[in-house]
């Protein structure tokens, strides 16, 4: 069986990480995790990110804290700090769907506490508890039931918020003699089709945030524009985003 690593679960899905291995989860986290009540209900925030099997995970978590009476807010797509921002303006905990750098066939499930922090030791140790008393007897008394049940509504408007939050944190700088918000707002954006499933691949010289397109995007800035008095060369050309300056 699969054991909790970093703040959660990963595995190959479908297989190891089962639909009733994450449904079960979901159970646990809403019994260990004290979802934040709202207007006399509890919410949990749940994000994926686009591997081909996130919606299959995604809605089995969700039918998991559903079932024990956490209302569900699905934010969709969207990067795990996206997901922890979310978390910590709504005050509730959080998981996101994703297997970060693990191969694609992986996927997994990662935890925040309320308020878009690390789970502390003994959460994690409880919500594994949790979890393994629920597969171990399958128990269902007590369910709730009717009204009780949790609802499961969608948030279109988190990636905008997440955007917004992004961007004031340039506090007035701009980016490589682009707008700041259209170039770092294009960056943010999260593609709906999963790696590998968008049509024909760039060559990597047309793509912007290559190492092969970062460099030639960093030799047209040395030709095009030279260095302004008393500026060092590298802070226009260098680090993940090419020409930031004030």
């Amino acid at each position: 069986m699969l054991r909790f690593g970093t703040d959660g679960l990963r595995g190959q899905a479908n297989a190891e990480l089962s639909p009733e291995l994450v449904t079960a989860l979901g159970r646990a986290a809403a019994r260990a995790l004290g979802a934040v009540p709202l207007e006399g209900r509890r919410r949990f925030i749940v994000g994926r990110d686009t591997r081909w099997s996130g919606p299959l995970l995604q809605a089995a978590l969700s039918a998991g804290l559903a079932g024990e009476g956490v209302d569900v807010v699905d934010v969709g797509v969207l990067p795990t700090p996206a997901v922890a921002f979310i978390s910590a303006e709504q005050g509730a905990p959080a998981a996101v769907i994703s297997a970060s750098h693990n191969p694609y066939g992986d996927n997994g499930v990662k935890f925040f506490a309320a308020g878009g922090t690390k789970l502390s030791d003994d959460v994690e140790e409880g919500l594994e508890t949790e979890l393994d008393a629920l597969l171990a007897t399958h128990d269902r008394a007590g369910a709730p039931t009717g009204r009780g049940v949790g609802r499961i509504s969608p948030d279109a408007g988190a990636l905008a918020r997440y955007e917004r939050y992004v961007l004031s944190c340039l506090e007035g700088r701009r980016l490589g003699g682009h707008e700041g918000g259209a170039r770092l707002c294009q960056w943010c954006r999260v593609r709906e089709r999963p790696p590998g499933l968008r049509g024909r691949r760039r060559p990597d010289s047309e793509r912007p945030f290559s190492r092969a397109g970062r460099g030639q995007h960093q030799r047209r800035l040395r030709l095009d524009r030279p260095a302004s008095p008393g500026r060092d060369r590298g802070e226009q050309t260098g680090g993940p985003w090419p020409g930031l300056r004030r």
